[in-house]
């Protein structure tokens, strides 16, 4: 029990949840959007927790499953913060300047932020593809994108 009050639990638990609270309050109302914008989050927290508190030393297809998706969390959630501080900013910046671009921007600014956040993901992975030397799974991945629906 006591690894659950260690210093490094508090502190990873608290950036976390500084995280969400920030980006909840800035970007969903309550409801189901914030319930759906923890799960990245809680998936963030449980890999630290599970495999290093609590030093599970157990690997399988669930813990592969884990790892990926706390991985993927990770670099959404990494832009996530950082454009919804970049909303922020040109939302303060645009009151006094321009208020219909400020009013714009309130309206549309979440769906950019999650949608903007998405797509730097997916050309990060791209990206990391092309470097890695998987230029055959990236060509698919752009004809895919390229592809009329």
């Amino acid at each position: 029990m006591r690894r659950w009050f260690s210093p490094f639990m508090l502190a990873l638990t608290a950036i976390i949840a500084a995280g969400y609270a920030y980006t909840a309050w800035r970007l969903t109302a309550p409801g189901t959007g914030r319930v759906l914008l923890a799960a990245p989050f809680v998936l963030v927290w449980a890999v630290p927790v599970i495999y290093w508190i609590h030093e599970r030393q157990n690997h399988g297809r669930a813990d592969d499953l884990l790892h990926g998706a706390s991985y993927l969390s990770m670099g959404w959630l990494t832009y996530v913060i950082l454009l919804c501080a970049l909303r922020d900013l040109l939302l303060l910046l645009t009151v006094a300047v321009a208020p219909e671009l400020h009013v714009t921007l309130d309206k549309v600014g979440a769906p950019l932020v999650f949608s903007g956040a998405f797509a730097a993901l997916l050309l990060g992975g791209l990206a990391a593809m092309i470097a890695c030397g998987c230029f055959a799974m990236a060509t698919v991945l752009v004809l895919l994108w390229r592809t009329p629906a």
